[in-house]
């Protein structure tokens, strides 16, 4: 009588952490409950239309100068750098004085709109 009124108990409880939203996870030993925490991720808009005649590798990633601006490549474009990405490819700068004259030219768009600097 005993072991059925545990088995009950056990699983009522059961049965209302999985009716409360929580997440139950089997793949450690014991029962870990946990409230599954939303994650938010920000994706920047692509510039649209810009594109840098010239651009250079940081080490990180293509960076590229439209009017004083520096833009950074990402998935499907050019988006506006971040002050914690410009700071970094600042100091990336301070210790390769000579960059410039490793630029990559942007042969696909020579002559458009945007201008260097």
């Amino acid at each position: 009588m005993k072991k059925t009124n545990i088995v009950s108990i056990l699983a009522g409880t059961l049965i209302t952490i999985i009716l409360s939203g929580c997440v139950v996870s089997l793949k450690t030993p014991g029962l870990i409950i946990s409230n599954p925490v939303p994650v938010v991720t920000y994706q920047p808009a692509v510039e649209v239309g810009i594109v840098p005649d010239v651009y250079t590798w940081d080490g990180f990633e293509y960076v590229g100068i439209v009017n004083g601006v520096y833009f950074y490549y990402g998935a499907g474009g050019w988006y506006h750098c971040e002050p914690w990405r410009l700071e970094r490819f600042h100091g990336w700068e301070r210790g390769h004085g000579e960059w410039r004259s490793h630029e990559t030219h942007n042969e696909h768009h020579q002559g458009g709109s945007n201008h260097h600097h």
